[in-house]
């Protein structure tokens, strides 16, 4: 006998009715509600807050499943945008949001770990935050001057201005371009990293030094690099000043240059594949490392296994799988489902992600419970793959989870280090 759960009023409001009856090809929910979780979450549970545009979002149903889909609790969102579960190694913990007029949007995390923290912002907005202060800098006997941040940029034409940042963060890094009276580079700049912008005056100090030049230089580039787009950037973390430039490899190497100013501070270097139109993915490599003239990438021994085929997704398994051809492997594997199933009174739309480590040339999805719609894809739900990423990171899937829909720039820690991201172009089935 058939069973379904019906979810009376899914997120609208603080509790909803959860109905049994029986379903053979989904996992029941235990109890007879969903409310939001209470109290504070117990000594390793694995917790999920989730947000928006950086505010806490309260009633989004959230599903803890163990590795084999069978549920383990299922509540909603509290007010501080946060659920929980007490969950054994290797499980799925899946958020769904309720956008309204027919539209969802599922987002799962695979293979969690007790103790997780969890973290989703289904609209995501950088620090809004302004701080100003009195900024002064060393006269370079300029007719004006540029002043770049991470947080904001302005034109000066003395050397101490009221400077009004925008998500500025405790340490800043400065970088002061002298202009000419036509406001193009005159000579030597500054660039002052990690300065302390906690005072109502902030003054910076050191010499004014000349761009230097980078030598960026390619070898064993595949031929399925057709163009190489490059970005430039100080610093890593902090990005205050940038450059890009791109050229066309001649055979199996390319090389051009690009001028920053002189620091001492972590360079950030991004190039980007521009493929052939054979390829199926595109690929960007992130460099973070100390300044340097020269730069040096084997791009063939790097680049991450290209796709060989365009993903497809089985119904059936709950498995989207793609073939790779040889290159390195890859630590993360991003997926995104765009389902539509058409209905009576209306159909419904509604995307699903999935995080999940790169282990093989799959990812597998759980099956998610049954409420008053059944997000599990129908054979005759039209679906098509809009993302398929597979990433190399530094500290592997483990350390990239937690913030497994954020931006992976948050990868770009530490003096030195790589990151790899392909991308697929998205196709429909």
């Amino acid at each position: 006998m058939r069973r379904a759960l019906v979810l009376a009023a899914l997120l609208a409001a603080c509790k909803a009715d959860l109905h049994h009856t029986t379903d053979a090809n989904a996992p029941g929910v235990p109890g007879d509600t969903l409310a939001p979780s209470i109290g504070d979450p117990p000594p390793g549970a694995v917790t999920l807050t989730v947000t928006r545009l950086g505010q806490p979002m309260p009633d989004v149903a959230v599903f803890f499943q163990n590795a084999d889909s069978s549920l383990v609790g299922a509540s909603l969102t509290n007010a501080k945008g946060l659920a929980w579960a007490a969950m054994t190694p290797g499980g799925f913990v899946t958020a769904v949001e309720h956008k309204g007029s027919g539209v969802d949007e599922l987002s799962t995390f695979a293979a969690v770990e007790p103790g997780d923290a969890l973290a989703l912002d289904v609209e995501p907005v950088g620090p809004r935050d302004q701080v100003t202060f009195a900024l002064t800098f060393p006269d370079a006997a300029a007719a004006s001057y540029a002043i770049y941040t991470p947080c904001g940029s302005m034109h000066a034409a003395a050397t101490t201005v009221a400077f009004t940042g925008t998500g500025c963060a405790n340490l800043v890094d400065f970088v002061i371009v002298p202009l000419d009276g036509q406001g193009t580079p005159a000579g030597p700049a500054l660039s002052a990293p990690s300065t302390a912008i906690d005072a109502p005056a902030v003054a910076l100090t050191g010499a004014y030094q000349p761009f230097a030049a980078t030598t960026f230089a390619y070898t064993s580039v595949p031929a399925s690099w057709q163009f190489i787009g490059l970005y430039h950037a100080i610093s890593a973390e902090r990005r205050a000043y940038e450059q890009s430039g791109g050229t066309a490899p001649s055979s199996t190497v390319a090389a051009l240059q690009l001028a920053l100013p002189w620091t001492a501070a972590s360079t950030l270097t991004v190039t980007t594949q521009f493929p052939t139109t054979s390829e199926l993915g595109r690929q960007q490599i992130y460099n973070w490392q100390p300044a340097s003239t020269v730069y040096v990438l084997d791009l063939g021994s790097v680049q991450l296994a290209p796709y060989a085929s365009a993903p497809a997704y089985d119904r059936t398994a709950r498995v989207v799988s793609w073939t790779e051809g040889t290159g390195a492997q890859g630590d993360v594997v991003r997926a995104r489902l765009h389902l539509y199933r058409d209905d009576i009174p209306a159909g419904r739309t509604w995307t699903w992600r999935i995080a999940a480590p790169r282990t093989a040339t799959s990812v597998a999805y759980p099956q998610l419970p049954v409420l008053d719609f059944d997000f599990n894809a129908q054979p005759s739900d039209t679906l098509s793959i809009d993302e398929l990423t597979t990433i190399q990171v530094p500290g592997g899937y483990a350390g990239f989870r937690a913030h497994a829909y954020g931006d992976p720039m948050l990868g770009v820690t530490g003096a030195s280090g790589r990151m790899v991201i392909q991308t697929a172009f998205s196709r429909e089935l």
